[in-house]
């Protein structure tokens, strides 16, 4: 949320005027309480209290990226694209690294633990390692695809041309 609240200091008051970024407004529910709570935790006030609908995990935070280079352009801060594409190119290096480090960790635990495994209890056991571990793959490599998609969003493509040069910096900012 300060993120958010602070947008405006680097992008000027008018970042959003024409409504290119949703879900960035919080709204009030004055329905009363929660139906999930338990008596325990109701207030003593008696009284309908507003509740936040802000939801963090659907919102869009006002990053360049997401605002598009046009609208960057217009809104005079086109320098920041370079900080945000080395800020993900940077995202994108880590989540890739940890992919391979979590499928050198899944071939062991293949290994070390289902290999070996020699009742149903160990091999149950061995076997929600390897799915808590796949688990981890994908958050990574879904993170690692909207860095790229956010990338692509810069134009800064020439970084995903070769997959295996990722960390060559770019030396010009993208072209409009």
């Amino acid at each position: 949320m300060s993120f958010i609240a602070g947008a405006a200091r680097y992008l000027g008051e008018e970042y959003d005027v024409d409504d290119c970024i949703a879900d960035m407004d919080m709204d009030f529910l004055e329905d009363g309480l929660d139906t999930d709570c338990s008596s325990n935790d109701v207030p003593d006030s008696g009284g309908h209290q507003p509740r936040v609908l802000f939801r963090p995990e659907i919102a869009v935070i006002p990053l360049l990226s997401n605002l598009g280079l046009e609208r960057c352009k217009e809104l005079g801060v086109i320098g920041l694209v370079r900080q945000e594409i080395t800020l993900r190119e940077g995202q994108a290096n880590d989540m890739l690294h940890a992919i391979r480090v979590h499928l050198a960790d899944k071939a062991v635990l293949f290994r070390t633990t289902v290999r070996l495994a020699k009742s149903q209890a160990t091999a149950t056991r061995a076997w929600a390692q390897v799915h808590s571990m796949e688990q981890v793959i994908n958050l990574n490599g879904t993170i690692c695809k909207k860095c790229r998609a956010q990338l692509t969003n810069l134009r800064a493509d020439q970084l995903l041309e070769n997959t295996g040069s990722w960390r060559k910096r770019i030396s010009k900012p993208p072209q409009l």
